[in-house]
């Protein structure tokens, strides 16, 4: 969505910038001024931790999305992966 590195980690930085475009955003404070591709993996350990259920589309056992997939496991978050096939990918 987002074309430009500098954009992206305009995001991260300026919260009023971005504010303009949304009615609310939740930016987790211990986010708000990490570097934009860090940010990614913090953000959704945030959104694990601060979650009672984790909905997923996770059709490899590899790259972020399915680390914080094995994050949420370890702490006991019930996932439900809506990817076809997930059961036999996510063992």
């Amino acid at each position: 969505m987002f074309g430009s590195c500098a954009f992206s980690n305009r995001f991260n930085t300026e919260k009023s910038y971005y504010q303009t475009f949304y009615d609310e955003i939740l930016v987790p404070e211990e986010v708000e001024y990490t570097y934009y591709k860090a940010a990614i993996t913090k953000r959704n350990r945030w959104m694990v931790d601060h979650a009672d259920l984790m909905l997923a589309y996770i059709d490899h056992d590899y790259g972020g999305a399915y680390q914080t997939y094995r994050y949420a496991q370890k702490k006991s978050v019930p996932i439900i992966n809506i990817a076809e096939g997930a059961t036999v990918c996510l063992k």
